[in-house]
């Protein structure tokens, strides 16, 4: 693939693949006319995967325990994921609830200085 075509399948420009390319996530395997680069396909398809998981690594096929650990309920990293999620949609309820409290105090305050 040409730098136009795995821009355009990534959804993305192509100064910013030539980017990908700098940081290494996009490996140039030739060179086209003009000295154009190109891309495996497999490797940009890869990349959009990637891209649509939240950047997150997609485990490679073939990898069994990778993707034995990307699939199972009862596996650790799964549980300790859940554990911190609750763990955030707590901590975010305390800070909307102390939001509310300082909103409330600061009106009181603002109806005091204005004497209502």
């Amino acid at each position: 693939m040409t730098t136009a075509e795995a821009a355009e399948l990534l959804g993305v420009r192509s100064d910013s693949v030539h980017g990908m390319k700098a940081d290494g996530r996009l490996k140039v395997v030739g060179k086209g006319k003009n000295g154009v680069n190109l891309f495996l396909r497999r490797d940009v398809e890869s990349l959009k995967v990637q891209r649509l998981k939240g950047r997150r690594v997609v485990p490679e096929q073939g990898n069994f325990w990778s993707s034995t650990l990307a699939t199972c309920d009862d596996c650790p990293l799964r549980t300790k994921v859940a554990d911190l999620e609750r763990r955030l949609a707590a901590a975010e309820q305390k800070a909307a609830v102390s939001d509310d409290k300082a909103r409330r105090a600061m009106v009181a305050m603002n109806a005091a200085v204005i004497g209502e």
